[in-house]
């Protein structure tokens, strides 16, 4: 079963049942665009845990770390992309 949200609620609501959803890509996308890396951060961890080799998740950590100035936890998820 496929499920595309494009509300924000919605999406964390998906993601309370489901953290490693790759929907999580799209509510960490918003987060970043809001300038609050460190909910990306918090919302992808589980995604790149659980699916390491999804780039588009690690590129995105990366982004977000890198914001925080955790640099080798950026470098990491950045190498992994």
């Amino acid at each position: 079963m496929s499920v595309v949200l494009t509300d924000v609620e919605g999406l964390i609501a998906h993601l309370a049942d489901h953290p490693a959803s790759p929907l999580a890509v799209q509510l960490a996308v918003h987060r970043l665009d809001q300038g609050d890396f460190a909910a990306a951060a918090q919302v992808l961890e589980p995604l790149t845990a659980a699916c390491p080799d999804y780039p588009t998740a690690q590129l995105l950590l990366g982004q977000a770390l890198l914001s925080l100035g955790e640099y080798d936890g950026a470098t990491q998820a950045l190498g992994q992309a």
